[in-house]
């Protein structure tokens, strides 16, 4: 009886690569047609065609809202910002007498196209 490795049973780099790639391709062109689709969306609930929340088909879209963020006072900004400054000075500090420790590392795998 021939036993056969786990190697013979994977797909070569190269091959997993390239559907990677198509993967990608396929959700950026997926993620700009759902983006357009929101758009228009918006614009039926700007002329009150629906409203904040629509079902059909299925399936449910709904108006979400996000917060604005705050602004503060030049005064506020620059204590927070030296407030982090202090504490980052204190965590290199921690870092650095050997107090702090740092968790081992976890890996991942990035799926991007080339920079040219």
């Amino acid at each position: 009886m021939m036993t056969h490795s786990f190697k013979e049973f994977l797909n070569p780099p190269k091959k997993i690569v390239a559907e990677l790639k198509k993967i990608k391709e396929q959700q950026t062109y997926l993620l700009a047609v759902e983006n357009q689709l929101k758009l228009e969306l918006e614009t039926h609930f700007e002329q009150q065609n629906i409203e904040d929340k629509f079902i059909s088909q299925g399936m449910v879209v709904s108006r979400a809202k996000k917060q604005g963020k705050w602004v503060y006072s030049e005064f506020t900004e620059q204590y927070a910002a030296k407030l982090n400054k202090d504490l980052e000075a204190r965590m290199a500090n921690e870092r650095e007498e050997g107090t702090a420790t740092q968790k081992p590392p976890t890996h991942y795998w990035t799926v991007r196209k080339v920079k040219k």
